[in-house]
């Protein structure tokens, strides 16, 4: 049950956060990523589309109510991708990439996830690395 419970508050917050991006971005989103979602480190969203990666930045304000968000967006040319897969269960699967510009970004299904995620944000990377 507690699964469910949280799988249900991913896509809630996929869906309530992705409102400033549809309204800045138009297509069809091909892979999403939420780094640090479950865990106490500051969020950061990954909206990948054909020709352009959006990285949602969301920052805690003590002084207001909510929270500001930062929205970078990237034109996707990828200059160097290299992924770690491991056997076991218990270890991190990480992808790196950099991208023309310099901007290089890592997820990593332990780092970025809890316990009870890491498989799904395992599977979520590899999804993201044959897609880009």
């Amino acid at each position: 049950m507690f699964f469910f419970y949280q799988k249900c508050i991913f896509k809630y917050f996929r869906k309530r956060n992705y409102f400033p991006i549809k309204e800045l971005h138009t297509g069809n989103c091909i892979e999403f990523y939420a780094k640090s979602l479950l865990n106490n480190n500051e969020t950061e969203m990954f909206y990948f589309y054909k020709e352009v990666i959006v990285h949602v930045k969301f920052t805690v304000d003590n002084n207001s109510y909510g929270y500001p968000i930062f929205i970078t967006q990237f034109i996707k040319k990828i200059k160097k991708k290299c992924i770690t897969l491991n056997r076991r269960n218990y270890e991190p699967v990480e992808l790196t990439f950099d991208l023309e510009d310099g901007s290089s970004f890592t997820f990593n299904s332990m780092n970025d996830s809890n316990d009870d995620w890491h498989g799904e944000y395992a599977d979520n990377i590899l999804s993201i690395y044959k897609t880009i």
